[in-house]
């Protein structure tokens, strides 16, 4: 570890550190008073009956919040219709009542009804809560006028992670004077500081026709719709009851897998268990056994014609659960390469699924303290063995919406080597007097192994200036020559890559038919550890976004790369090693998503490499009723080069009936035709109560060509599962 400290000290390291410990340490600019709203307590058998319907008398009493402004188009203007909000709780649910006025409630856009997906497309009201009052992390629930749900997390104020699920209950009816919405959401589905006196909380509302976006608190446009540093507060919740805190989820899965090259079909009958247990109302642990991913979704089929690997996102509910607690380096990270920690790596090795024998995890926070700690074991599967795969994340937050903290991982999925990876971060953000925001964030890393060949460190920061009108961001990273961390994700190491973006946006007046029109440009460097280049981009690009949604974008950039070896692409057409300099243009239309129709289409064309390209990327979807959703892709890449030419197509068709908000039907199909795999996948939910769930999956895989279709796997499973809560 002595030497580990040494190497930080490089000065490149030592300039990097001193800078952000000097921002760490810089004053803020204090904030204006955050809106408050005091919920009012009721007993148990006043509270409201879950039909979408106001007229309760609980609702009358309750104090209503109706002082909601525009952020978009106008920032700080009325809105075109009114809000009204009432708050009231029962020492085991939070109530939320919304009146949403629309003065032509026959145009309100309610397309979608389907849960988790597509809600923001629709007109909705979102609630954020900042539970731990982090300023950084929150829950969101949202819910649309169809009665489609969407809940998830926001990420340290840099993403939302809409994977994550909880129980909670929403009703809603479209009026004469526009729609109205009740939702519940009980105090046992989300970890909450029980020794504060107020949350975080935060009310935003979407006009989809009108592209209108009102909130009751941080309204300003320089902030995106994730960040929570400056919303409002909650108050008046006491002495609530979150039972003795043990929750059990119970499912009971049958499957059947059949091969149709063997002709083998194997049965199963398989009990899964999640097992959740409150310390303390903000501090969680929990234990899966037999862990069950039958409701996993196809993975978004991709031909790779880069020469590093891709990265595909988590979407297993174990993992995502609290998976902000997880996330590390803050903004050095939205590019992924050196990621400490990806969960995607416990019980998928090569791109093939590994079976989780059990697993434990304790989330939350403990004081100042925000904890994520994960334990896993995952199954033999041919010649490797059983593996235990462990991460451990410490962070506090400090005044003002910064983060200082640390993380450990241990283990290496394949059985190659022990792995061991440790680091530390600090994430700094503040508001100058003229109210723009300023931040920085920088890690180090140290990897550590047995193979002294995945031996390396990694350090990295970035300063930015995230605001509407003028937004720019500078980064520096470096991964070291063995710098290889077995539980995360890395693509590219013994490199150091340099990377800005310099972003203009003029918005129009509230008269034009243009929202804003953006101009930016950006640039990447990346060297190796001599300091001799290896590739390069630099762009530009203009952006115009109409009154109704829909955009076009043009970009136009210039890539160089040297190539120190020979790579393929797709398997059929060979780039040989060499330095290469390249131009290329793109154009982006988009109709955006407030019609119950939409079409999404880019042109690529220019130089590549030694020669040429022509990328084709196609969305349409069609949504005639909010029970019916069409989808529909088609990618062609079309790559010309002395050494040949190969076309490249990715098809996919998605098509879901909802019947209600509670049941669905999904289905997916995907198909490439350079491997000529292609995949089905059908799922039927239904959501019999908020903690009682049956789910029916089939699923067909083969290959196929315009003269022949060969299946190669079949599978049905049908899951039955229910939450107890103690």
């Amino acid at each position: 570890m002595g030497s580990s400290l040494f190497k930080l000290m490089h000065p490149w390291g030592l300039q990097c550190g001193a800078a952000l410990c000097a921002l760490m340490s810089a004053p803020g600019a204090v904030a204006e008073t955050a809106p408050q709203i005091k919920a009012l307590k009721i007993a148990a058998e006043s509270a409201p009956d879950m039909d979408g319907d106001l007229s309760d008398a609980v609702w009358r009493k309750a104090p209503v919040t109706d002082q909601f402004f525009q952020i978009q188009p106008v920032e700080g203007a009325m809105p075109s219709d009114r809000t009204d909000v009432r708050i009231v709780y029962t020492d085991t649910h939070l109530y939320i009542g919304a009146t949403l006025y629309d003065s032509s409630p026959q145009d309100i856009t309610a397309n979608v009804m389907t849960r988790d997906v597509d809600v923001e497309k629709d007109d909705y009201i979102q609630i954020f809560l900042d539970s731990y009052n982090t300023a950084r992390d929150s829950h969101f629930f949202m819910v649309s006028p169809t009665g489609a749900r969407r809940d998830g997390l926001t990420e340290n104020n840099r993403k939302f992670a809409p994977e994550w699920d909880t129980i909670w209950n929403a009703k809603t009816r479209i009026t004469d004077e526009g729609w109205t919405a009740e939702i519940a959401i009980p105090f046992r589905s989300f970890g909450y500081d029980n020794n504060e006196e107020g949350w975080g909380f935060q009310i935003r509302r979407n006009i989809a026709r009108k592209n209108e976006i009102i909130a009751w608190s941080q309204i300003t446009q320089d902030l995106p719709d994730y960040d929570v540093s400056g919303i409002g507060r909650l108050t008046g919740i006491k002495n609530t009851r979150a039972g003795a805190g043990i929750e059990i989820e119970g499912f009971l899965t049958a499957e059947t897998l059949h091969d149709w090259g063997s002709g083998q079909t194997d049965k199963s009958l398989e009990p899964a268990v999640n097992l959740y247990y409150r310390f303390t109302p903000a501090l969680t642990g929990s234990v899966t056994l037999n862990t069950d991913f039958s409701d996993m979704p196809l993975d978004p089929r991709q031909v790779n014609t880069d020469r590093f690997s891709l990265f595909l996102p988590e979407t297993r509910e174990f993992f995502l659960q609290d998976q902000n607690l997880f996330a590390f380096g803050g903004r050095p990270f939205r590019a992924v390469n050196g990621l400490p920690f990806f969960s995607r790596r416990i019980g998928i090795v090569g791109g093939v699924p590994v079976d989780i024998e059990g697993g434990a995890k304790l989330s939350g926070s403990v004081g100042p303290i925000n904890i994520g700690a994960l334990s896993a074991q995952t199954g033999r599967a041919g010649d490797l063995d059983r593996q235990v795969l462990s991460v451990a994340r410490l962070s506090a937050d400090i005044a003002g919406g910064s983060r200082i903290g640390m993380i450990v991982t241990d283990g290496d999925p394949t059985g190659e080597t022990d792995n061991t990876v440790w680091g530390l971060d600090g994430q700094y953000k503040t508001q100058f007097q003229s109210g723009a925001n300023f931040a920085a964030d920088g890690y180090y890393l140290k990897s550590e192994s047995t193979d002294a060949a995945r031996d390396g460190e990694s350090y990295g920061v970035e300063i930015a200036y995230p605001n509407d009108k003028l937004n720019w961001f500078v980064r520096a990273k470096h991964l070291g020559e063995g710098y290889d961390p077995a539980l995360g994700f890395t693509n590219r190491s013994g490199i150091r890559d340099y990377n800005g973006q310099l972003r203009f946006r003029n918005r129009h007046s509230s008269g034009s038919d243009t929202l804003y029109d953006t101009l930016g440009f950006f640039g990447t460097l990346v060297t190796d550890l001599s300091a001799a280049q290896e590739s390069a981009q630099i762009g530009t690009y203009i952006q115009r976004v109409w009154r109704d949604g829909s955009s076009a974008l043009g970009f136009l950039f210039q890539d160089s790369d040297r190539l120190d070896a020979p790579f393929t692409v797709a398997g059929t057409v060979n780039i040989p090693a060499g330095n290469y300099t390249w131009l290329r243009k793109s154009a982006v239309f988009d109709t955006g998503s407030s019609r119950n129709w939409g079409l999404r289409a880019e042109l690529e064309i220019g130089g590549w490499y030694d020669g040429d390209r022509t990328l084709l990327d196609v969305t349409a979807n069609y949504r005639p009723t909010k029970h019916l959703n069409f989808k529909a892709g088609y990618r062609q890449n079309d790559i010309s080069l002395p050494a040949g030419s190969v076309q490249i197509k990715v098809l996919s068709v998605d098509a879901n009936i909802n019947i209600t908000p509670d049941m669905q039907i999904v289905n997916q199909v995907q198909y490439d035709n350079i491997s000529e795999d292609f995949e089905y996948f059908g799922r039927f939910r239904w959501a019999i109560r908020p903690q009682t769930e049956l789910l029916v999956t089939y699923s067909q895989s083969g290959t196929a060509d315009f003269d022949d279709l060969n299946s190669r796997q079949s599978g049905l499973s049908v899951r039955i599962g229910n939450t107890y809560r103690f």
